[in-house]
Order: C-alpha cells, then structure tokens, then sequence
C-alpha cells in the first residue's frame, strides 16, 4: 500500500488539507496517511485544529482510507496525546528509532492504562528501529530526537577499542534492536496493545542499508 506522511505546519488550512487529501486519495491511489504535527508548540495546536476539520472530511469522503500519526515518547504527555487521538480513530502511531526501553515502558504503560479506564481499543503501536555503524549516524540520531539507554556511551566506548569498529556497531545495534523488540512484544501482549514493527534507514551508509534488510528479516522472526 502507498503511505504517505504529511506535516501540519503553523497555520495550517483545513480546506488546503482537504485538497491535498482529495489528490493524494484520487491521484496517487493512497490507502493510509501518517499525520505528523508542527515543529514549535503553536504550530502544533494550530495545525491539530485543522487537522480535526479534515479527519471528519476523511470520515464522510473516504471510509476506506486508514490514518495514524508518530509517537515520541520523549515528549511530554505523549500518552495522553496519543489517547486523545486514538479517540478519533487513529488506528496507528509509528514511534521513535527505538534505544531506549524504560521510556516506551513508560509510555506504554500510561496509553494502556487511559485506555483501559475510558473503555476503548488501544491503536496498533508500530516500533520503528535502525541500524548505525558510525559514530556520525550515532550523532545524527541524536539530532533526531533519539535517547539511547544510560549504559549506551559505556558500550559504545567499548566497542571503540576494538577492530573494526563499523562491523562491531552494526552487530551491537543489529542484537540490541532484537533484544528490544522482543522485551516490547512481551509488553504489548500483556497489555493486549497490538504491535508492529518497521526496519528504518536513517544516513546514506551503503552498509546501513544492507543491514537494514537484515535487520528486517531477524525482527520478522521474532513474531
């Protein structure tokens, strides 16, 4: 299926939102769209304000199209965040490169829990993982809002004083990208929370891309 993303900037125009819907639906025959929020604060509440006038449009003009939105558990009340959407039938939230468990324990934790008490279905949660095998991928992740685990830089320091460091840190991400998914399963299924997963790429390493695959197959396994 084509999936497409688009961002609700500051000052977002519903009819503008609309139309963008009718094209990508009727043009590129689209079955699910992403919906990701402004960058700044306001941008974001102004953008949600458009976007519930064009999810109602969604509701009465395509029945058939599937929509969901990004998960950051990083950011404050993101639990309640997802709630509220889940509320107007998101069916689906595609999360942070995972590193970090405590954080989406957290979080998923709170969703089941606000769920559970006002008595609707919680959406598909779909973990996103990715490989790096340079210090320079590690940064750019970073950059994107990843929060590695307290015992990441120890590890990683480790893996340093070794040779080859670029085999070393796709094998370290590639078995600590499994050992998470696997501990977010046994989460899920207790909170009878469905769970997916996506294989990412974040850099332009030839190497990281390959591996991706892997990473792909090896995660497909575990479920």
């Amino acid at each position: 299926p084509i999936i497409l993303y688009r961002a609700i900037p500051k000052n977002s125009n519903a009819n503008a939102l609309d139309k963008w819907l009718d094209d990508s639906i009727i043009k590129r025959n689209t079955t699910t769209v992403v919906w990701i929020g402004g960058g700044s604060r306001d941008g974001l509440i102004d953008g949600i304000k458009a976007l519930d006038y064009t999810l109602q449009k969604v509701d009465e003009k395509y029945k058939e199209v599937i929509y969901g939105g990004v998960c950051l558990p990083e950011r404050k009340g993101e639990a309640i965040l997802m709630f509220n959407r889940t509320q107007k039938n998101y069916k689906f939230f595609i999360t942070q490169i995972v590193y970090n468990y405590k954080l989406f324990e957290d979080l998923i934790n709170e969703y089941s829990n606000l769920c559970i008490t006002n008595g609707i279905n919680p959406a598909k949660i779909i973990f996103n993982f990715a490989l790096f095998a340079s210090e320079s991928t590690i940064k750019f992740m970073k950059c994107l809002g990843v929060i590695f685990d307290e015992n990441f830089e120890s590890e990683i320091t480790d893996l340093k004083l070794r040779d080859d460091n670029e085999q070393n840190y796709i094998e370290y991400s590639m078995d600590k990208s499994c050992d998470l998914y696997k501990n977010l399963i046994k989460l899920c299924r207790e909170k009878h929370i469905p769970f997916g997963f996506s294989a990412d790429v974040v850099s332009g390493s030839k190497m990281e891309f390959l591996k991706s695959i892997e990473l792909y197959k090896k995660l497909k396994q575990i479920v």
